[in-house]
Formats: structure tokens, C-alpha cells, sequence
């Protein structure tokens, strides 16, 4: 059974950066492409940055439950398509922000510092 790492921030804080050292460090890990309802820029590619959806498909996927997660972000939308993690049971995400009210450590998330994250 395989993990999910889950690598989330505001633009510009260096997720690209990370998730390339950890592909680079650690051939086994696998990178799951999300999918989006905005243009690709100048060089990207269908399935390699993104996978680029038009808003009626994007709408078709989410009401056929495709979607392990979505959400929407500056007037578009993304999300994880389920196809994308075949080999790995989908459990609690880790986060490093603390509990809300009524969230509770091990259902919700794993509520962890930075030292240990």
C-alpha cells in the first residue's frame, strides 16, 4: 500500500522546487497531476503540468465522482482525479496548521509541527 503526500502553498513559496528535489531524491515516488479549468501557459503541456479541462467537463467529472478532491482558486477550478492514484489507499492528510474547532487529530488530519513535518 502506498502514501499520499499532499505538498499545498501560495504561489511562489517553492512547491515546484520541492516536489522536483523529492523526485529526484526518491525515484520510487510518483507525481499525481492535477487537473484544471484554466489555459495552459506557454510551454505546458496536457498531462505533464496539468491535465486541462473546459469548465463543462470539469462540471461532467465532478457529478460522476472523479474527483478524489476539488476546489476552486482565483476563478478556476482544480482537482485530483481519481484515476490518478490507482495503487494508494486515500487516508488523513497530514497539515501543519492547528486544529479547528471540533477537528480531531488522526480523523481529520495529522496536526503536525514543522519539525516534524
Amino acid at each position: 500500500m502506498g502514501h499520499v503526500f499532499v505538498i499545498t502553498g501560495p504561489s511562489g513559496v517553492g512547491k515546484g522546487t520541492l516536489i522536483r528535489t523529492l523526485l529526484q531524491r526518491i525515484p520510487e515516488l510518483e507525481l499525481s497531476v492535477s487537473a484544471t479549468t484554466r489555459d495552459p501557459r506557454p510551454g505546458e503541456t496536457d498531462g505533464v503540468e496539468y491535465h486541462f479541462l473546459d469548465d463543462p467537463e470539469f462540471d461532467g467529472r465532478v457529478l460522476a465522482g472523479d474527483f478524489v478532491e476539488h476546489a476552486g482558486y482565483s476563478g478556476r477550478r482544480y482537482g485530483t482525479l481519481r484515476e490518478r492514484l490507482p495503487r494508494f489507499h486515500l487516508s488523513v492528510s497530514a497539515t501543519t496548521r492547528k486544529p479547528r474547532a471540533g477537528e480531531v487529530d488522526g480523523r481529520d488530519y495529522h496536526f503536525l509541527s514543522l519539525e516534524e513535518f
